[in-house]
């Protein structure tokens, strides 16, 4: 039986499922980067809420993460490393994987080849010089990868990327003849289709600002058949997001639902990456240049 069709696997140390808790951190740049789209988006109450992530929220995630003894990969904008450099050190001194997020979180479908790469290259280099971290893994703005992003993971010898959504197990991609894991999500374990309002512009798909409740009790049952099934729990939120009192509760309550039900992981995901290429490193998958298609709204 292939090892995707399988419905368990065993994890380390007896666990029955692997966790990765992970946060986008974007900062204004989520806004700032459409602009283009809608000059409202550079707008002083716009950029304010995404300054809330790495000026209030993040330091407050830290310490959320810090008494729940939970290691969190995050995945950093360049830019907002650039501008707050002493977060991004606290970041990687507490113990949580520094991951690739592009520069200025454009949409890489929305650049040029050159542009792309000019734009992965100066993140990639500002990561290295702000944290001392070469970074390994990779999620892409908006989830959307192009041709130009799996040949500069492949070049620069990227252990991970986490943006695409075929399975809820990881498999192993060849890019190039290099090998990549693939670390898949879903938008259902992504905050920023719950919470991600903001009332001008708005978003195509925001539909309003939803109950923690609500998102407690969809991330809890898609845990509860992720448990069952054996796989992997991969949450994608953002920290002006995440970052409100309510949300961090609604997350404390969750973190208390998976240690409850039995033996989980709760990984970063390099080290989830690193023991699937150590156990399961068979390609499953060629990863070919995408053919050119248009960009729909997404989530960020």
């Amino acid at each position: 039986m292939a090892l995707r069709d399988r419905n368990s696997i065993p994890w380390p140390n007896g666990a029955r499922c692997a966790v990765c808790l992970t946060f986008d951190l974007d900062g204004e740049f989520v806004w700032t980067s459409k602009v283009k789209q809608d000059p409202a988006f550079g707008s002083a109450t716009v950029r304010s809420l995404g300054r809330f992530g790495p000026e209030t929220a993040m330091p407050r995630i830290l310490d959320f993460l810090e008494q729940r003894r939970v290691r969190a990969g995050v995945f950093l904008v360049g830019e907002v490393a650039e501008k707050y450099p002493e977060l991004a050190r606290t970041i990687h001194q507490h113990g949580h994987e520094i991951a690739h997020h592009s520069l200025s979180h454009v949409n890489p479908a929305r650049m040029s080849r050159e542009e792309t790469r000019d734009d992965f290259q100066r993140a990639y280099d500002v990561l290295r010089t702000v944290t001392g971290v070469v970074p390994r893994g990779f999620r892409s703005p908006a989830a959307d990868v192009t041709d130009a992003c799996w040949q500069f993971l492949a070049e620069h010898k990227f252990t991970y990327d986490s943006s695409l959504m075929t399975r809820e197990l990881p498999y192993v991609c060849e890019v190039n003849g290099a090998r990549l894991v693939e670390l898949p999500f879903h938008w259902i374990l992504d905050d920023w289709v719950h919470f991600g309002f903001n009332m001008y512009p708005s978003m195509p798909y925001m539909s309003g600002i939803s109950s923690q409740e609500k998102v407690f009790e969809i991330w809890r049952e898609e845990f509860n058949g992720i448990y069952e099934a054996g796989q992997l729990f991969m949450v994608v939120m953002h920290p002006q997001l995440m970052g409100r009192w309510s949300r961090l509760r609604m997350l404390a309550r969750l973190i208390d639902h998976t240690r409850s039900r039995g033996p989980v992981w709760f990984a970063t995901p390099g080290e989830v990456a690193s023991f699937w290429l150590e156990h399961y490193p068979e390609v499953e998958e060629v990863l070919l240049p995408p053919r050119a298609h248009a960009t729909s709204a997404q989530p960020s």
